[in-house]
């Protein structure tokens, strides 16, 4: 159709796109000229996030041109890489393309040309679809046997049509690959024809390969018209059903049995993906506590994974200050027979848990993990002393038809007594009354007052809409559970809850810790922006929400404010009756001011507050490790497994890790094979990977690829873990391909700069993958400016000691060498590492690494 260029508009000031259009269209084809110039003026009315925008139809000189919005990205066809998307990314870009094109649809238009190379992915992650309603007169083969049905010679083999169209009778427009039946018999297309182009897409962002396949034009012209398509869930075993369903009746061979509009598809993908989310939470309900922080050991080091994420739930009193009015909220059964409603019980008690969290005469452990489990067979008097509670809430739930019925019990730890029991019964829509009477009545038990400001609260309705509150409660469960095609999801059933409700403020704090943790995988610095509107429009609606303010402090950490991170979290800690998750939050702000000692004794007594709180013993345990402080680390991680459910298998993780911190690779080998498979978590799968890289097994080469390969997957934009592959490739003298690794370690790196520039660690590293991207010239004035800046920490040490070594600084190298030893970083690592290689010979290395 003509050739496009990036171009300025210098009028508005404004980057835009523009074609030029084929002077022998007007000359030789005066009819498709019309055609297109009435469909522009269409496509330019509309007005839709995901279809770019047209500005003008333009003529200049005797050209031709366009002008339309500039997209940076790529398509949809470079993202897929022939290799599929996962299941999240799947809907977060299927559910938008849908609802544009019913926008289409509704004004008039039919794309005619739906395919990847037409959809593109903008660096922001929001899908665009290109060229609306621009159908094409001649296409190049986009891969060897996906033939073009050039012209009415063509298309004539395979039927003659002999009607008055615009398009021409018999005129096929676009590639055969992605065409419907009715196109390729030359009939006019209806918006039901777009729809068989994105069952066709749909099929490949599934599988990573198309329901039609043929050698030559011909032999996929019959299998589009004759063949039917394979099930999805044949060619990927591990693709929903229900989704194939889907995908199959897009595929109907006949217009009438597919998806007679755009909105009815929209509404069952929306469905199904509300629906495996909500299987999820089902499979997960004793997990809600996101697993973090994990401390993750590169191939040359060990790095902290970010990923804190607070919904304000809990107040954790001091372990073994056992006094009635320090309660023990448990998970509430759920009694309904439907396993879809475990996150409704689950709310129930969290809702119970934030309503008593603000009562100041009450102290409340509320654990959301497994202590349903735990305490199943415990004696009251047991579960007391290991909870330092006096006092614990069970509850039951169960439902007939809209009614719900929650039974509460109130039993004393110390005589076993029931010190209170009750029923209470309503619509599901007014559960928040149900629990604010629950809240009211306990207080009442145990003789506290309340004030008119936290009778205020508790009358309050955080939302108009249960629905919202729904949406709210499966994103907070997604969102925990760590894994970055959760996270996307929990974005969109966030933005659900805003849309249902506007003025519901933790719907916002949802979203802008989804968005927090959904940064902490790709970088995408719009993430942040958005993170912090979204945290500050829920402290407009609440200004006293703690919450919001932490959500805020973790945008504030991410984008280099540290100072105003602090501040933030001391107002919360100088207003709340001391959050252990505030502590934490503060914790990880000092240590990225360099304040370690402040940053320690935040970590200290969180744990002091929660100790019976796991994830308290596991980032006290990860801080202690990154200062090489192995023996205490190895104590913190004991503590967070005796005291996590059975499930939580993060603190065993990572006492593997300060095995491998401290040289014994064998040993944490054999604790990691010990641990349940399939591995789905990429630090893990790079820690496994690590202990081969230094062992001396003679398997150690092909498991190291099987494991950082395995990490690069599940986490493709990882910086530690490219830069892992490419370590391994460099020992296996594949040095193209490690270089093209560190390059993009080093990109993703500076991309997260680019929001958090003062990170002394992602400066570090910024300049350690610059050294093994063989860019001393960069590398070594980083390293000089870092040397006077950085705590002193082993892992800081020890990665200021390679960049030196790799650029042929030996004075530098062994300085920073003597340090991190003297921290506790093992010379058994040392001596085996490549970055040293030029020091090999020198007298001080060998004494400084000498074995014990």
């Amino acid at each position: 159709m003509g050739v496009v260029w990036s171009a300025l508009d210098t009028r508005l000031d404004r980057e835009v796109a523009l074609k030029i259009l084929p002077e022998k269209l007007a000359d030789d084809e005066p009819e498709l000229l019309q055609r297109f110039e009435r469909e522009a003026k269409a496509v330019a009315a509309l007005n839709h996030p995901n279809i770019v925008t047209l500005f003008s139809v333009e003529e200049a000189q005797g050209l031709r041109f366009i002008t339309m919005e500039l997209v940076r990205g790529q398509t949809l066809r470079d993202l897929m890489g022939g290799k599929g998307l996962p299941l999240g990314k799947f809907f977060e870009l299927a559910i938008p393309l849908t609802d544009a094109l019913g926008a289409a649809h509704d004004g008039g238009i039919i794309h005619r040309d739906l395919k990847p190379s037409n959809i593109m992915i903008t660096d922001e992650g929001r899908l665009k679809i290109l060229d609306f309603g621009l159908a094409k007169l001649r296409k190049e083969p986009e891969e060897p046997g996906d033939a073009e049905i050039e012209s009415d010679a063509d298309i004539s083999q395979l039927k003659t049509r002999s009607q008055t169209m615009l398009t021409q009778a018999g005129r096929v427009l676009g590639t055969v690959a992605y065409m419907s039946p009715e196109q390729l018999h030359g009939e006019p297309p209806d918006p039901r024809t777009d729809l068989f182009s994105v069952g066709v897409i749909f099929f490949e962002m599934a599988t990573g390969k198309r329901p039609f396949r043929g050698k030559s034009s011909a032999d996929l012209v019959s299998a589009i018209l004759r063949d039917s398509p394979p099930s999805v869930s044949e060619v990927k075993v591990d693709i929903p059903r229900h989704l194939g369903r889907i995908v199959r009746r897009c595929l109907e061979k006949e217009p009438d049995r597919r998806y007679q509009s755009a909105k009815d598809l929209r509404n069952d993908l929306e469905q199904l993906r509300d629906e495996i989310a909500t299987s999820k939470l089902s499979q997960r309900i004793s997990l809600r506590r996101r697993i973090n922080p994990v401390l993750v050991l590169s191939a040359i080091g060990a790095v902290l994974l970010l990923g804190l994420f607070g919904v304000w739930l809990t107040r954790i009193p001091t372990a073994g200050t056992a006094h009635r009015n320090a309660i023990a909220v448990l998970p509430f059964a759920n009694l309904t027979g439907d396993a879809d409603q475990d996150y409704l019980s689950a709310g129930i008690s969290a809702g119970l848990i934030t309503d008593l969290g603000e009562i100041s005469g009450i102290q409340v452990v509320g654990r959301s993990e497994t202590w349903r489990e735990s305490a199943e067979g415990a004696s009251p008097r047991d579960l007391g002393r290991r909870l330092g509670v006096g006092a614990v809430l069970e509850g039951e739930v169960q439902q007939a038809a809209d009614i719900l019925r929650v039974d509460v019990k109130l039993t004393d730890t110390e005589s076993a007594l029931v010190l209170w029991s009750d029923t209470f019964e309503g619509e599901k829509e007014r559960l928040f009354e149900l629990q604010d009477e629950i809240t009211r009545k306990l207080a009442t038990v145990l003789s506290i007052s309340l004030s008119g400001k936290e009778l205020q609260r508790l009358t309050r309705d955080p939302t108009r809409s249960f629905k919202a509150y729904d949406y709210l409660l499966r994103s907070y469960m997604l969102i925990e559970s760590g894994d970055a095609q959760d996270v996307d999801t929990a974005i969109e059933m966030s933005r659900q809850a805003v849309r249902l409700d506007p003025e519901f403020a933790l719907a916002h704090v949802a979203l802008s810790s989804a968005l927090w943790s959904s940064y902490q995988h790709d970088a995408a610095g719009s993430k942040l922006t958005e993170a912090e509107q979204a945290a500050w429009r829920a402290l407009e609606l609440d200004p006293e929400l703690p919450a919001a303010q932490v959500a805020l402090a973790r945008v504030y950490r991410s984008t280099g404010r540290y100072a105003e991170s602090i501040d933030e979290l001391q107002q919360v800690l100088a207003t709340h009756p001391k959050p252990a998750e505030a502590q934490r939050e503060l914790a990880a702000s000092f240590e990225r001011v360099g304040d370690l000692k402040q940053a320690e004794t935040c970590l200290r007594a969180a744990t002091e507050m929660g100790a019976s709180d796991w994830f308290n013993w596991n980032a006290l345990g990860a801080f202690l490790g990154d200062l090489g402080r192995y023996d205490e680390a190895k104590q913190a991680f004991e503590q967070a497994g005796a005291v996590a459910p059975d499930e939580i298998g993060v603190p065993f993780e990572n006492l593997a890790v300060i095995t491998i911190q401290q040289g014994r690779f064998d040993e944490a080998i054999e604790a990691y094979e010990k641990m349940p498979r399939p591995i789905r978590n990429s630090a893990l799968a790079s820690n496994i990977g690590t202990a081969y890289y230094f062992s001396e097994r003679p398997d150690k080469w092909e498991r190291v690829e099987e494991y950082y390969q395995l990490a690069a997957r599940l986490d493709p934009r990882d910086a530690v873990i490219r830069r892992n592959l490419a370590d391994l490739y460099i020992d296996m003298g594949r040095r193209e391909e490690a270089l093209h690794h560190y390059a993009e370690a080093l990109l993703l790196v500076e991309q997260q700069l680019e929001d958090d520039p003062r990170n002394q660690p992602l400066r570090l590293r910024q300049a350690l993958y610059a050294a093994k991207a063989e860019k001393c010239p960069r590398a070594v004035p980083m390293a000089l400016a870092l040397s006077d800046e950085l705590p002193e920490t082993a892992r800081g040490m020890h990665q200021l000691a390679q960049v030196f070594g790799l650029c042929g600084r030996e004075q530098e190298a062994l300085q920073a060498l003597r340090s991190a030893i003297e921290l506790g970083f093992a010379t058994e690592i040392i001596r085996q590492e490549s970055e040293f290689q030029s020091l090999r010979e020198n007298p001080d290395f060998l004494e400084l690494t000498a074995a014990d």
